[in-house]
């Protein structure tokens, strides 16, 4: 199937390495040497530990929204923050049972990987808004850079998570030229992956057969397939409704 197919890429049996997910390659290759089971379960594992990592994630950015922007919520006899941790199990037990999420978090897909760090980039922005540090501008946005490279769709959400972060840290007095300065270079150090992964590609026989031009035609590679994804994933009808009717409240409730 496709996760055996991902599988050996990653695993160095395709002659032809992938030009793609450069995270979690390096982590096929540090299962490698673990000397338990065959590398298909170790890996598996790996998908489920990252599946366990995203269902408490779920709960802890869940459980940390305020239930208190209507009448009705700040007039309700419940304890806020039982509301909060009910609201968080809910979550995070719809998440932990969905089919689709189940079947890549037991399979060897870097799915539930490029999840994690999606909502870890998240759980950063609480962060930023609440424990009003540099270090965690500074994270988020070294993930991001990594992300940007691990995971098409960090492209397509960058604008706003970017915004978001660059509003917190208006709120909360960080937004001074010496720490945003300092946050883009962290952005682009994780951007430099992109060079890391075509370094790496440069070095397999795999480069002199696909007769390459140079190393930054290499780079230039990893991008088009990139474009290519976000481009043929994104729905051609209706994601204007998609985006109005799920992400859109969920931003506004961030907000």
């Amino acid at each position: 199937g496709d996760s055996a197919k991902i599988l050996a890429a990653h695993a160095g049996i395709d002659p032809f390495p992938p030009l793609a997910h450069p995270v979690w390659g390096s982590l096929v290759w540090l299962v490698k040497w673990i000397p338990l089971g065959g590398l298909a379960i170790r890996v598996n594992m790996v998908s489920a530990l990252f599946g366990g990592a995203c269902v408490w994630l779920m709960y802890s950015l869940i459980a940390r929204i305020a239930h208190d922007r209507t009448n009705e919520e700040i007039g309700s006899s419940f304890v806020p923050a039982t509301v909060q941790m009910i609201s968080g199990l809910f979550a995070a037990l719809f998440l932990a049972i969905s089919t689709p999420f189940w079947i890549v978090s037991t399979r060897a897909f870097p799915t539930t990987l490029d999840i994690f760090m999606f909502m870890l980039a998240i759980r950063l922005l609480f962060a930023i808004g609440h424990q009003q540090r540099p270090l965690y501008l500074y994270l988020f946005a070294f993930l991001c850079g990594v992300g940007v490279v691990e995971y098409a769709t960090f492209i397509v959400w960058l604008p706003v998570l970017w915004i978001v972060a660059l509003v917190l840290a208006w709120m909360v007095g960080l937004m001074t030229s010496r720490i945003i300065g300092a946050a883009i270079l962290w952005f682009l150090l994780g951007l430099s992956l992109y060079l890391l992964e075509a370094w790496r590609y440069y070095l397999t026989p795999a480069y002199g057969w696909r007769d390459f031009q140079g190393f930054f035609q290499v780079v230039w590679y990893i991008w088009r397939d990139q474009y290519r994804l976000i481009t043929t994933s994104m729905p051609q009808v209706g994601w204007l409704m998609v985006f109005l009717v799920s992400c859109l409240p969920f931003i506004m409730v961030l907000a």
